[in-house]
C-alpha cells in the first residue's frame, strides 16, 4: 500500500477577527502609500496579490454561477447586472457594465467609462461609500453597485495602486458591516449587504472576516424563513427592487457552499420561488417591468442568455418555467389544460408591501391589472398588447364646496378571487366626515375591468353635498377618441386599432341633456371623471363613480348600451346616494352591477333581492336570470328576502 505525505502549508493565515484591522483605514490619506503599505508587509503584498489572482482564476464566476446558463456575447456578464436597470429606473450604466465584465474575467469592451484608467472611478466610489456611511441612508441600488466592485477586486489589483486597492477593500468592508448591523434581517438592503460580505470573503479570503460572512449567511437563511415579510419588502414600492432582490438571492444560494460551506435544501427556497412568481407576474410582454418607463432594450440583461429569467427557469423548471414563458408571451406546449395546471395562482397581493397583480390568466394576451397602494395609489391596466392606463389614480373631494384631503393611508378592505373574477377593495379616510372606497375588478373570462370610487358619508354626519373628481393617465402610445354622440371613449393604438372601450356608467349614455357625471379626456392625456351627489337627504351625500372597460375586440363593433336601474326598498325607489344599480350591454352579452352606499338593507333590482355592499353578475337575456360573479357583503349570512322588499 502506497501513501502520500501531505505537505505542511507555509502560507501565512490571518486571524479572521483581525482581518478588518489588517486593511488600511479608509480615512487615511491615499497619498500616504508608504505608511499604509507597512500594514501589509507580512505577508508581502506581492504574495497577497498573486494568491488573490490564483483564487480568482480558480473560482471564476462562470463556475460559481453555472446554474444560470452560458452567457451570450451580447451581454456576457448578465448574471451580475440582473435587476439593476429596473431598480435604479435609469438602466445599466457604462460603469456597471465595465465592472461586471471585469468581474467576469473579460477586459471591458467599453473603455469610454474608464478612458483614463480606473483610479478616478475607484476614488469616487470610496468617497461615495464614505458619504453614504456618514448619512446613514444606504439604498439597495448603491449596495448592488458595491457588489460589482467587490466582484472585480482581484482583477483591479493590476489596475490600481496598492494603497487605493486596499482602501477600496476597507470601504467595502465597512459598508457591509454597517448595513448588516443597521438593517432588519428581512430588508432588501440587509440581503444585498449579506451578499457583499460573502463576496468579500470569497474574493479576499483570509483578508475578510469569516465571522461577517457567517453572519451574512445566517441573515440570508433568516430572509428565506421570513417568507411573507421578506416578500413584502421585495415587492414594496411598485416592485422596483423585486428583480434585484431575486437575483441576489439566487447568487447567494450559489455562494453559500464555497464561502461558508453551507448547502440549502430546495424545500427552504419557497421564498425564492414565490418571489420568482411575483417577478413573472409583474413583467410586461416585452420583458420590461410594470410601473417602469424602461424599454426591452434597457432590461436586456435580464432577458439575455444566463440572465435573470433564464436563471429562474433553470433553478425551478417545473414551478416557474411555464410562468416565465407565459409572462414573456411565449407559446405553451403539451396542451392548454396541462399548461394551465402547471402555472401558479393568477392573483398576487401583498398587503404589507402595498402591491397587487391581478392576472385574468397567465396568458399576457388577456390583459392585466397592477396596483401600487404603498403610500399613494397607482395603477397599470394592460389591454393585452401593452399598457392602457398607467400612473397615479388621483382624486379630489369637496364637502359643501370645501376641499377635503386624505387623512390616512390606503387600507385594503376586501380581497377576493375565484375562476370568475379578481376583486380588490380599498378604503381611505378623508377629512370632512367621508371615506373614499376604491374598487378594482377583473371579469376574467370576459376581458372586462371595473374601476370605481365611492365617496361614503359617515352615518353620524349631517347631510352634505359631495363633489368628486378623479383622473388617471393614459399610456402615451394610445390615443383617446371620444364618440360623437355618446359619452363613450375609445383607446386606439398608433395604427388606429381600437384597444379598449370605456363607459362611465354613472354618466348619461347620450351627450344631450343633464348628467350626474361627466367623463372626458384632458389636454395632458388623462381621463377625468367628475360626479356630484344629488340634493342631500338624511345623512346623504354619497357618490358612486364606476368606470367599465371592455378589452374584448370582438365586441367593439356590436350594438351597445348601458343604463342605470331602479333600485327598490320596501316599495320605495331609493335615492342615488343610497344605492345604485347598472346594466351594461355589449352585443348579446350583458352584466349588472349593484352598489350599496348607505344602510344595510334588503333591496331589489331586476327582480334580484339581496343584502350586499357590492354585487356583479352576467345577465342572461334568454330567461332573465343572473349568473352571479361576485357578492361582497359585511354580513355573515344574507337575510332572506321579504315580500315587502319588492319594488
Amino acid at each position: 500500500m502506497s501513501s502520500k505525505s501531505r505537505k505542511r502549508s507555509t502560507r501565512t493565515r490571518l486571524d479572521p477577527e483581525a482581518a478588518v484591522e489588517f486593511l488600511p483605514s479608509a480615512s487615511q490619506d491615499l497619498a500616504g502609500e508608504d505608511t499604509v503599505a507597512k500594514q501589509w508587509e507580512s505577508p508581502p503584498w506581492s504574495d497577497i496579490a498573486k494568491r488573490l489572482g490564483k483564487a480568482f482564476e480558480k473560482r471564476r464566476l462562470g463556475k460559481l454561477l453555472s446554474g444560470w446558463g452560458t452567457p451570450g456575447k451580447a451581454s456576457p456578464s448578465a448574471p451580475l447586472l440582473a435587476g439593476i436597470a429596473v431598480a435604479n429606473e435609469h438602466g445599466v450604466t457604462p460603469q456597471h457594465r465595465a465592472l461586471a465584465d471585469l468581474a467576469w474575467g473579460y477586459r471591458p469592451a467599453r473603455k469610454s467609462a474608464f478612458a483614463d484608467g480606473w483610479t478616478d472611478g475607484v476614488g469616487e466610489q470610496i468617497a461615495r461609500i464614505e458619504r453614504q456611511l456618514a448619512m446613514g441612508r444606504i439604498g439597495s441600488v448603491f449596495l448592488a453597485e458595491s457588489i460589482l466592485w467587490a466582484h472585480a477586486l482581484p482583477p483591479l489589483i493590476g489596475e490600481l495602486s496598492e494603497t487605493l486597492w486596499k482602501t477600496l477593500c476597507q470601504s467595502l468592508d465597512r459598508l457591509a458591516r454597517h448595513s448588516l448591523a443597521a438593517k432588519w434581517t428581512g430588508s432588501n438592503e440587509a440581503l444585498l449587504a449579506g451578499e457583499l460580505a460573502l463576496l468579500l470573503r470569497l474574493r479576499l479570503g483570509d483578508l475578510a472576516s469569516e465571522t461577517l460572512a457567517e453572519r451574512a449567511a445566517d441573515g440570508f437563511e433568516a430572509w428565506l424563513d421570513a417568507g411573507e415579510d421578506s416578500l413584502a419588502t421585495a415587492v414594496q414600492g411598485r416592485g422596483n427592487e423585486a428583480r434585484l432582490v431575486l437575483a441576489s438571492a439566487l447568487r447567494q444560494v450559489a455562494l453559500l457552499k464555497p464561502v461558508v460551506d453551507r448547502k440549502l435544501k430546495k424545500k427552504r427556497l419557497g421564498t425564492v420561488i414565490d418571489l420568482g412568481c411575483w417577478v413573472a407576474a409583474m413583467t410586461r410582454r416585452d420583458g420590461s417591468a410594470v410601473f417602469s418607463a424602461l424599454s426591452r432594450r434597457d432590461v436586456r440583461d435580464d432577458l439575455a442568455p444566463a440572465g435573470l429569467f433564464e436563471a429562474i427557469k433553470r433553478a425551478f423548471p417545473t414551478r416557474l418555467g411555464p410562468a416565465i414563458d407565459a409572462a414573456l408571451g411565449h407559446g405553451h406546449s403539451g396542451g392548454r389544460l396541462a399548461w394551465e395546471v402547471s402555472l401558479p395562482e393568477s392573483m398576487w397581493n401583498s398587503d404589507a408591501g402595498g402591491t397587487a397583480a391581478m392576472l385574468p390568466e397567465w396568458d399576457v394576451r388577456r390583459g392585466r391589472i397592477y396596483v401600487d397602494y404603498h403610500g399613494g395609489f397607482g395603477i397599470e391596466v394592460d389591454h393585452g398588447r401593452g399598457a392602457a392606463i398607467v400612473g397615479p389614480w388621483d382624486a379630489t373631494i369637496e364637502v359643501d364646496g370645501v376641499d377635503q384631503s386624505a387623512a390616512g393611508p390606503w387600507e385594503m378592505s376586501v380581497e377576493y378571487s375565484d375562476d370568475d373574477v379578481h376583486y380588490l377593495e380599498f378604503e381611505q379616510r378623508w377629512t370632512g366626515g367621508v371615506r373614499l372606497q376604491r374598487q378594482l375588478m377583473s371579469v376574467r373570462e370576459d376581458r372586462c375591468v371595473l374601476l370605481a370610487d365611492a365617496v361614503i358619508r359617515d352615518a353620524d354626519r349631517p347631510p352634505a353635498r359631495i363633489g368628486y373628481i378623479s383622473s388617471f393617465p393614459v399610456d402615451a402610445a394610445l390615443t383617446i377618441r371620444p364618440e360623437a354622440e355618446t359619452n363613450e371613449l375609445w383607446l386606439e393604438d398608433a395604427a388606429g386599432r381600437r384597444r379598449g372601450l370605456l363607459l362611465s356608467l354613472q354618466s348619461n349614455e347620450w351627450r344631450v341633456g343633464p348628467s350626474p357625471a361627466k367623463f372626458e379626456a384632458t389636454p395632458d392625456h388623462r381621463l377625468r371623471l367628475q360626479a356630484v351627489s344629488q340634493s342631500p337627504r338624511d345623512n346623504g351625500g354619497s357618490v358612486y363613480a364606476p368606470l367599465w372597460i371592455d378589452f374584448q375586440q370582438r365586441r367593439f363593433n356590436r350594438p351597445r348600451t348601458y343604463r342605470r336601474l331602479t333600485v327598490g326598498d320596501a316599495l320605495r325607489i331609493v335615492d342615488q346616494d343610497e344605492a345604485v344599480a347598472h346594466r351594461v350591454q355589449l352585443g348579446s352579452e350583458q352584466w349588472v352591477l349593484y352598489r350599496s352606499l348607505r344602510g344595510d338593507r334588503n333591496r331589489t333590482f331586476l327582480g334580484k333581492h339581496l343584502i350586499a355592499d357590492f354585487y356583479c353578475a352576467r345577465f342572461q337575456t334568454g330567461d332573465g336570470s343572473m349568473e352571479d360573479l361576485v357578492t361582497i357583503t359585511s354580513h355573515e349570512v344574507d337575510e332572506e328576502p321579504t315580500a315587502d322588499s319588492e319594488a
